[in-house]
């Protein structure tokens, strides 16, 4: 193995697109399974459903695409229930929390891949220096004498 050549290869980081992608498509699945309930909730709007959606995006591919999922999950809901200005309190409130939570996670997601992130460019750091310790000791003659900055 080279010095030069990182110890574990990065993972190749996909195309932009394909998170926003990703993004409407659970969200065309949350939409999906809110509609297939609607004998349950009948035409009130039921954000919480959507908060799985609004995670994998997170988690999978940041706060963009899970600000897309965010606000495509609350169009779709606002339209399957008809929510408007006028609509029941508890509803309004329902749709708030959505719009404030949304956000929210989409930062949770974007921290936790800078996370990820920093933790893969250690552990290449930390490859790099082990591999360059391995080479010196492996060329150190058969004696060694390590002395640190007092003399000792």
């Amino acid at each position: 193995m080279r010095l030069d050549e990182p110890a574990t290869p990065r993972p190749p980081r996909s195309a932009p697109w394909i998170g926003y992608a990703g993004a409407l498509l659970i969200s065309a699945i949350a939409i999906g399974a809110r509609l297939a309930l609607t004998p349950v909730f009948q035409d009130r709007p039921f954000f919480l459903l959507f908060m799985p959606a609004v995670l994998l995006a997170a988690a999978f591919w940041g706060p963009g695409p899970a600000l897309l999922t965010t606000a495509v999950t609350l169009a779709g809901g606002v339209m399957i229930s008809g929510l408007t200005p006028q609509s029941h309190s508890g509803d309004l409130i329902n749709a708030a929390l959505f719009t404030i939570l949304g956000p929210a996670i989409a930062y949770g997601g974007w921290r936790l891949q800078r996370q990820v992130a920093r933790t893969a460019d250690a552990l290449v750091h930390l490859e790099e220096r082990e591999a360059h310790l391995r080479s010196i000791l492996d060329t150190v003659p058969d004696a060694m004498v390590v002395i640190d900055e007092h003399g000792v």
